[in-house]
């Protein structure tokens, strides 16, 4: 499931390059370097949201857990930073007073890109914890049914205790 993995990195890295153009539309960058004639928002909001989407379902398909985690977590962590410098930059815009340009584009990918990308660093860790919590209970049950006094007369047969009875 090699092509899968492969696939699935060209699209996130195809989903973050164009969530990097949408950070630098509103500054003017790739206008004034005569990249694009046109406004390429809606072209670069769907690259962003398509990319990811399938980007992720991809990876999804063909990793295994702990590849899949430390990724999520890499991605996730990716996409946070994304989140952050696209606030700051609303927030430099709007400190400069009223801007000539539309700031919508940086407002959703604030949002999309820090919900997504915090639930790509918390959901791994929370099936890691959740796996050192079952297996931590796990052992302390077992110590306790090393610890439990046997009397003579009882034998344990699965979760039941089965008592003997003696005759006199």
């Amino acid at each position: 499931m090699l092509i899968f993995k492969i696939i699935a990195v060209s699209f996130l890295t195809l989903s973050m390059l164009a969530g990097i153009v949408l950070l630098s539309l509103p500054l003017g960058i790739p206008q004034n370097a005569g990249m694009f004639l046109w406004s390429p928002e809606r072209t670069l909001w769907l690259l962003f949201t398509m990319g990811l989407a399938s980007g992720l379902v991809l990876f999804a398909l063909g990793s295994s857990n702990r590849l899949r985690r430390s990724l999520s977590k890499a991605g996730g962590s990716v996409l946070l930073v994304l989140g952050f410098v696209s606030a700051v930059e609303i927030f430099l815009i709007k400190a400069r007073g009223p801007a000539a340009t539309s700031t919508n584009s940086l407002w959703w990918l604030a949002v999309i890109a820090t919900i997504m990308g915090a639930l790509g660093v918390y959901v791994p860790e929370s099936a890691q914890r959740k796996a050192r919590e079952a297996e931590e209970e796990r052992a302390r049950r077992v110590k306790r049914e090393a610890e439990v006094p046997r009397r003579e007369n009882e034998r344990r047969v699965g979760v039941r205790v089965v008592r003997f009875s003696q005759r006199r």
